[in-house]
């Protein structure tokens, strides 16, 4: 999948959902792509309400089940405080083409976007970065994603290229 637009290319494996349409009225940080092992939805409720995580896309996920996976990746399109998604410390999580994202610890707990019990959900929320721009990656991973669908999934964010 390339958008030209948004500078980027990633390669999305058969059978997964994916948009490179905002799911959320987020502006800073913008929605740059969102996959999932399932149905993606759009959250058109009230943006001073969203509820919960809200940068986890929740009408989004609500849809996700045990043996389901979810991605999204958000840009800081203006620097602000540590300057875009290194945040406070100055410091990002991560930075593009150093190893995998499967190998990069969250940087902060999304479990408060699981709908229902989050018990054994793993949920992370990584700040990036790549050819001078900032991003984030939250992802929601089931207990009961197989190790092949693991696999698909850091094999597509690692695909991620911006240009």
């Amino acid at each position: 999948m390339t958008d030209t637009q948004a500078g980027f290319t990633i390669n999305v494996p058969p059978r997964w959902s994916a948009t490179t349409e905002s799911l959320t009225q987020l502006t800073d940080p913008v929605e740059r792509f969102t996959a999932a092992t399932f149905p993606l939805a759009r959250w058109d409720g009230d943006p001073d309400h969203l509820p919960r995580c809200d940068v986890v896309l929740p009408a989004a996920i609500s849809n996700a089940g045990r043996a389901d996976a979810f991605a999204t990746i958000q840009e800081r399109v203006a620097a602000t405080g540590g300057g875009g998604a290194t945040g406070t410390s100055g410091v990002p999580d991560y930075v593009l083409g150093q190893g995998s994202f499967a190998d990069v610890p969250a940087h902060a707990d999304l479990s408060c976007a699981i709908r229902g019990p989050a018990a054994g959900f793993d949920t992370r929320w990584i700040r990036f970065e790549a050819n001078g721009r900032s991003f984030y990656l939250a992802l929601v991973i089931g207990p009961d994603v197989s190790p092949e669908r693991r696999a698909e999934l850091w094999s597509m964010l690692d695909s991620f290229q911006p240009t």
